[in-house]
């Protein structure tokens, strides 16, 4: 199979899996680009390290400040098809077309790859439309500009030999009538020789294309990517933070070509976080070597990457399969902490239940002091569940108590989930566990004007999501007192 056969067989059903509308019409503008980009790509390997670097390349990255170019390439490519819709679809194939070049090329160097795009020179030429010349020309690039290249050194070797021929018959003493005529010619052969050092200025032009953002764009927070595996090694779960949204749509595919199943990334791409991650194109390769392990938590922020397995041997032999691929990272090797979920949960209400007895048997008891011990407890909710365990209620009936006898208590029901799932989902189920709570002291004889129960979500974690220990502490509820004479609300850590 040809390359551009292999790119139309791979890289095209991954683009276009979600797509709906107009699929003949993006299949063939494709088709059509995938020779166009390969040329590009072949002439000017610098555009490979620079559409590596970025997990979600644009073809005006190609193009650069010369807009126009691209309008004609959508042009020429669109058809029917709406020009933004048609340029979403063209810039989702880059960085699977660059994916798949590397791996049937052996090696992620730009040498190497183009080595590679050489050997179906043939098939790339054959598959070529004819108006890609008039484009790759206007880059500096292909065979057009070679031509004028080669043209030029013509014109200018003809021009210089006839300046020979002519000087060697001018007599010493000149006349006047012949004295314009030389000077004509070597001001011609000035401006040839400027017009062919523009031109290979403009052939050189596209390295210098990709800018940097400048220090203004810089962002406020890292970028961030937590991914886990489950005990078959399939993606569990998925969490990226970052401003550039097309990064989110080539992740998940790369995440669904990798793995038998896995989750839909959770997605936070507000322009607050940066828009790539430190080392980001070695990316796909980390996933490769993620892919099949079970039980892998692995968290990738700022210039750190943090790899956590059950056994630190497996994590340590997965941080040095990586840490090649990405040379300006820190990379962490721990062995998942184990949480024993029960015994944590029963110390926990324990706990609570004593400080509580403690505050019946003190008489006065204050805002502050029932805050405190209700804070002791830990409420274990099943997953997705706003059912309050059992064992819970116990303490719960004794903060009742306690509340009926201090009427003046006023205090914030807080829930919270960790990050997984969905943002929006996580802070309706917080919402209705910690309403659930404040519904059963009231029903217990608390006040209804007590309580008020907010939802939080995965907001305020107190502990690393990347972590199942990090997990299990961010899912909890947290008693606040409210000032009854200020309304201002105040924060009660739990006695210890």
């Amino acid at each position: 199979m040809d390359l551009i056969a292999l790119l139309k067989d791979r890289v095209s059903p991954l683009v276009l899996q979600n797509h709906t509308t107009f699929l003949t019409e993006k299949s063939s503008a494709l088709s059509a680009f995938y020779p166009f980009l390969l040329s590009a790509l072949k002439e000017n390997p610098k555009l490979i390290s620079f559409f590596q670097n970025n997990l979600n390349p644009r073809i005006a990255d190609l193009f650069g400040s010369n807009s126009g170019l691209k309008d004609q390439l959508l042009a020429h490519l669109g058809g029917p098809v709406p020009v933004e819709e048609l340029e979403q679809t063209i810039n989702k194939s880059i960085a699977p077309t660059l994916s798949l070049l590397g791996d049937q090329a052996g090696t992620q160097d730009e040498q190497g790859i183009v080595q590679f795009i050489q050997q179906h020179a043939s098939s790339i030429q054959a598959a070529l439309p004819q108006w890609s010349t008039s484009l790759l020309s206007g880059l500096g690039l292909g065979a057009v500009a070679s031509a004028a290249s080669n043209l030029g050194s013509s014109v200018t070797s003809k021009v210089n030999a006839t300046t020979s021929s002519v000087q060697q018959n001018i007599p010493e003493k000149p006349k006047k009538g012949i004295l314009w005529p030389i000077i004509g010619l070597l001001i011609l052969v000035g401006l040839i020789a400027l017009l062919l050092r523009a031109c290979d200025q403009k052939k050189a032009a596209p390295d210098a294309a990709p800018a940097a953002p400048s220090a203004a764009e810089a962002s406020t927070e890292s970028a961030a990517l937590h991914l886990k595996t489950d005990g078959q090694g399939q993606v569990e779960s998925c969490e990226v933070s970052i401003a550039d949204a097309g990064f989110v749509d080539v992740l998940q595919n790369h995440i669904k070509t990798l793995f038998t199943k896995s989750q839909p990334c959770n997605a936070n791409t507000d322009a607050k976080f940066q828009a790539a991650l430190l080392d980001q194109k070695a990316l796909p390769d980390v996933l490769k070597h993620v892919q099949g392990v079970p039980n892998v938590d692995l968290s990738w922020v700022d210039n750190k990457l943090t790899i956590q397995a059950p056994d630190q041997a497996q994590a340590q032999q997965l941080a040095d399969k990586v840490k090649s691929l990405v040379p300006n990272l820190q990379v962490v090797a721990g062995a998942l902490q184990g949480v024993d979920v029960n015994q944590t949960v029963n110390n926990s209400i324990d706990q609570a239940k004593k400080a509580l007895s403690d505050l019946t048997a003190g008489g006065t008891v204050g805002a502050e002091d029932i805050a405190k011990a209700l804070n002791l407890q830990i409420i274990n909710f099943s997953s997705a569940s706003s059912a309050i365990p059992d064992s819970n209620k116990q303490v719960l009936d004794q903060a009742a108590a306690l509340l009926t006898k201090a009427p003046d208590v006023k205090l914030n029901v807080k829930g919270f989930t960790d990050s997984t799932g969905k943002a929006e989902a996580n802070k309706v189920l917080s919402q209705k566990r910690a309403q659930a709570v404040a519904d059963y002291l009231i029903s217990k004889g608390a006040k209804s004007d007590q309580l008020t129960a907010v939802g939080y979500g995965q907001e305020n974690p107190v502990a690393d999501n990347a972590t199942k220990e990090g997990q299990f502490k961010n899912r909890r509820i947290e008693f606040e007192v409210v000032n009854t004479q200020t309304g201002e609300q105040q924060k009660v850590d739990a006695q210890h």
